[in-house]
């Protein structure tokens, strides 16, 4: 017989004492597993100090294992951007793989097309995923929100413009809390949530109002600070248009550029309509073409460079 016990730090004192009892007598077989950095009741814990079990640490899934996850759960190949994607926006935590996949299938953001899934839309938090971002963000002072939703939006974010927008204090708060983590970069303090979902929660939980003040606030800041790189450029070019901003027609092709070369497709062919919209110049027909071209969208391709 075995018995198992998931989420056993959770388990009372007399429930993990029968379990240690129930071991020592070898009348089953004991299978149970510990949240990380949770503190397990004093019986499961002499289970393995004793060496009467075998302790092992699980670590997050590698890209590739979350790969083959993923086609394991749906039964078919899914694309490398969408299999990227789902890892970054997870971290290769397998639970909330299975929470976000979840959720793609039940809003059709992911499809099959010519026997291949993909992701094309947005991801809306379901039940079960918003539960679990909630347990961790859902009781933030409401003065320490906003700082949340300047990283949702704009990070990483560079220490000195995310402190030319929040409140002092803010970011140290935060910090303590163990929802912000610094990535130093060469001496380059730049500030992110600890969580890629706790990004995506806060987000789909902001107005488009909302959204489009705190992109503008940010676009700002960060002209106000100097642009530092190019990912800078297409960074000020993102945020201009989720305001519902204009933008300069040479800054988004510039950012257009930039967004083709890291293959995020969708962003690049956003940027590119902009630009076109605003121009006749062919030069900006031309790049949304190629943007639609490398989609294996010919036909609207074609339609662009006729018009």
């Amino acid at each position: 017989l075995v018995l198992s016990g998931d989420d056993a730090h959770l388990l009372d004192d007399t429930s993990a004492a029968l379990g240690l009892r129930l071991a020592l007598r070898g009348s089953v077989r004991l299978l149970v597993t510990v949240r990380s950095g949770e503190v397990a009741p004093d019986a499961l814990v002499a289970l393995w100090r004793d060496e009467r079990a075998v302790r092992g640490d699980l670590d997050a899934l590698e890209p590739a294992q979350t790969t083959e996850l993923v086609t394991l759960a749906i039964g078919a190949p899914t694309d490398t951007a969408t299999a990227r994607r789902i890892h970054d926006l997870t971290e290769g935590n397998a639970l909330f793989v299975r929470e976000v996949l979840t959720a793609l299938l039940s809003d059709g953001a992911i499809a099959e097309r010519d026997g291949v899934w993909r992701w094309r839309g947005e991801l809306a938090t379901a039940t079960g995923l918003a539960a679990m971002v909630e347990e961790r963000i859902g009781r933030v002072a409401n003065e320490l929100r906003y700082p949340l939703e300047v990283l949702a939006l704009g990070e990483p974010l560079d220490l000195p413009v995310l402190e030319a927008l929040v409140a002092p204090g803010a970011v140290d708060e935060l910090e303590q809390l163990g929802l912000v983590v610094n990535d130093d970069l060469a001496g380059r303090p730049r500030m992110r949530l600890a969580h890629p979902l706790y990004a995506e929660a806060v987000r789909t939980a902001m107005a488009q109002s909302r959204s489009a003040t705190v992109a503008s606030e940010l676009a700002s800041a960060m002209e106000r600070a100097g642009v530092g790189d190019s990912g800078d450029v297409l960074r000020i070019a993102t945020w201009r248009g989720d305001a519902g901003e204009t933008g300069d027609a040479e800054l988004l092709l510039e950012a257009c550029a930039q967004a083709r070369q890291r293959a995020d497709n969708v962003l690049a062919e956003r940027l590119a309509r902009r630009a076109y919209e605003q121009s006749s110049e062919p030069r900006y027909a031309r790049e949304l073409a190629e943007v639609l071209y490398w989609q294996n969208r010919f036909h609207e391709s074609v339609a662009i460079l006729r018009s």
